[in-house]
């Protein structure tokens, strides 16, 4: 268990002097100045070990965590708890990459806004996949707090490279791998 300020006597540097010391005011005065330093660095020593949980971390932290697993910036007037819900959502995403419920959970957490996602994947036998070129077409009602380009950046980090996209807020196509209609089969149709 971490020792916190708390269960430590307010004069522990203090206590630690020898009797004789403790008697002239010069050397409980002068320790005292040392002690003080050193608690602040102690009390930064114990809360150590919750600066990785999203859940206690300073709030500054909270948008540096999101650093480490690849989560877009953070704006710092975002409310405290939405930045902590966004850093859990890009976590839990974060262990289904690579899938439709993973592209899911992040475009809703950054947008607010329910998600639908249409695409040409599947689990196709030996020879019996399309010839198409795949295609994913990804519709929110808003882009949130985020910029549509942001959402489009979001969006093309997570789906594979080679898969057509086209992305569209409000009913409005904000961006579209060149050819998707074709591609898509959707060429004309809204």
């Amino acid at each position: 268990m971490a020792r916190t300020s708390a269960s430590r006597p307010h004069d522990w540097l203090i206590r630690q002097l020898p009797s004789g010391m403790l008697g002239g005011d010069f050397f409980v005065r002068f320790v005292s100045l040392f002690q003080e330093e050193a608690q602040t660095l102690l009390d930064h020593a114990d809360g150590l070990e919750y600066l990785a949980d999203v859940k206690l971390a300073p709030a500054p932290m909270v948008r540096y965590l999101a650093q480490w697993i690849g989560a877009p910036p953070i704006d710092p007037a975002i409310d405290e708890a939405r930045q902590r819900a966004l850093v859990l959502a890009m976590a839990s995403a974060l262990a289904r990459r690579g899938t439709l419920e993973s592209l899911r959970i992040m475009v809703e957490a950054w947008t607010d806004s329910p998600v639908e996602i249409e695409e040409s994947g599947g689990v196709f036998g030996l020879g019996q996949a399309p010839a198409a070129a795949p295609w994913l077409r990804l519709r929110v009602s808003s882009t949130g707090r985020l910029r549509p380009q942001s959402l489009v950046e979001l969006v093309r980090d997570e789906v594979p490279a080679h898969v057509h996209l086209e992305v569209l807020v409000a009913g409005e196509q904000v961006w579209a791998t060149p050819g998707f209609g074709v591609v898509s089969g959707t060429e004309g149709l809204q």
